[in-house]
């Protein structure tokens, strides 16, 4: 299976470095494996009119990012869960994106995806970064953790 149009673009490479240079963790372009976990939700409104996160459940989600790249992408939970380098972690981030947005195209509805990566830096700490897409943001939000 083919990578989605365009990932392999010096674009789409300058997209990432740009969100890791935001949140200051360059240190994940050093690092030799990030632990990746996603989750796919639909944003719904209660009658007291607040959000809430329904997690989709669709063990198939990703499955086309793991043909892509030949990662193991675990499914438990309703959470996706991988170890791989970086440019196969991207890949996946971008398989994402395509599966969220088609869900959004094809139910009229406003389902996003959390992503959460980790890997240690070169002092042996562990850094999270937990990214956030969905349909009103076109770019991932992005937040750092070091533990």
């Amino acid at each position: 299976m083919d990578q989605p149009e365009g990932l392999n673009s010096s674009n789409v490479a300058q997209q990432y470095k740009n969100l890791f240079t935001d949140i200051d963790c360059l240190n994940i372009f050093k690092a030799p494996i990030i632990k990746g976990s996603i989750y796919f939700y639909n944003n719904t409104c209660k009658d007291d009119g607040l959000s809430k996160e329904e997690l989709i459940d669709d063990p198939s989600g990703l499955e086309a990012a793991s043909s892509c790249t030949g990662i193991e992408i675990n499914y438990q939970h309703k959470h996706h869960r991988w170890v791989a380098k970086l440019p196969q972690s991207l890949i996946i981030l971008e398989y994402a994106i395509l599966y969220i947005n088609a869900r959004n195209i094809s139910s009229h509805g406003n389902n996003g995806v959390n992503a959460e990566l980790k890997w240690f830096d070169e002092r042996n700490q562990e850094v999270i970064v937990h990214l956030s897409r969905n349909k009103d943001n076109i770019n991932w939000h992005a937040a750092r953790y070091i533990n």
